[in-house]
Order: structure tokens, then sequence, then C-alpha cells
């Protein structure tokens, strides 16, 4: 019985607090970091993903994320979900962890110069992927989302890397 409430404590535990979105333990799902539709994966991947997209002006419209490329071999290097109407930022936050590479971590949390909570991950794929300039003064495989914008809805979701949301 015993063993059992040591296993259980260490499970509730592992789940992190739901008061401080972002630094709980991120569950995604299985498979290589940046495999499919996610920010650092290439535009094939994408494409294979999600089938061809939209082009406008400088970025590619996959139905309802918008993606811009690194040069030379196209990866994506910022990502903005966008909702027809607005969602609760929760649920926001939620629909955008399956665009983050599978080896996310959460670092931190900050409030961004409009209010926004600025939620900050790390990802060694994302590193070994991308060019260390890209990262701007941020650790190689520093990337950020930005859900809220100083309100409890929102209507799309920015994710990029290094920190500049």
């Amino acid at each position: 019985m015993i063993r059992w409430l040591i296993v259980l404590a260490i499970l509730i535990g592992a789940c992190g607090s739901p008061d401080r979105p972002g630094q709980a333990n991120l569950v995604l799902p299985p498979g290589p970091p940046l495999a499919g539709a996610v920010l650092g994966a290439t535009r094939d991947e994408w494409v294979a993903a999600r089938g061809e997209p939209a082009e406008i002006d400088d970025f590619d419209r996959f139905n309802d994320v918008e993606v811009d490329w690194t040069a030379g071999e196209p990866r994506a290097q910022h990502l903005e979900l966008i909702f027809d109407t607005e969602q609760p930022v929760s649920e926001a936050r939620e629909r955008a962890k399956f665009l983050l590479p599978r080896d996310a971590r959460a670092v931190r949390i900050y409030a961004g110069p409009g209010g926004q909570s600025v939620e900050v991950f790390a990802s060694q794929a994302l590193a070994d992927a991308l060019a260390a300039g890209l990262f701007g003064s941020e650790a190689p495989g520093t990337f950020v989302m930005v859900a809220d914008r100083g309100s409890p809805r929102t209507n799309r979701v920015v994710i990029a890397v290094g920190n500049r949301p």
C-alpha cells in the first residue's frame, strides 16, 4: 500500500502546477522532435503533414497556421496559429502545443511589453537544426509562445524562434 502511495505522489508531482501555464511538464505527441508540422521542421515535412499551402506574401498558410521560413533549406521559424473566433487562452495554448518540437521543455514565463505572457521553451533538436544566429541573444534552441495579450481570450498564438514574439 505504501509503495502505491509513493508512486501516486511521484505521478502527481510530475504533472506540474496548473496555476503556472507553460511551467508544468509538457505532454507532447510521440515521435521525432522535428517531424511533421512543428516549429523547426522543414517545408517538406509541413507539406507531407498538411498538404500544399497557400502562398501569401513572404509566408505560407497551411489552413489555420501561417509559417515563415528560414533561408536555404526552409525550416519553420515563426508560426501563427489563427482561430476563426476568440478562444479561451488555456484552450489556445492546448491546441498550439502540437506545433512545438516534441523535445520542448518549459524554461520560464515573463510579462512582455504589451502585458502578454511570454512562455519561453528550449529544444535541443531546434538548436541542432537551425543556425545559432536565428536565436538572437538567446541560447540556441530557445523559442517562445505567446497566447494571451492581457486578455482571457485570444484569436491567435505566436510561436517563434529566439525571444522575439
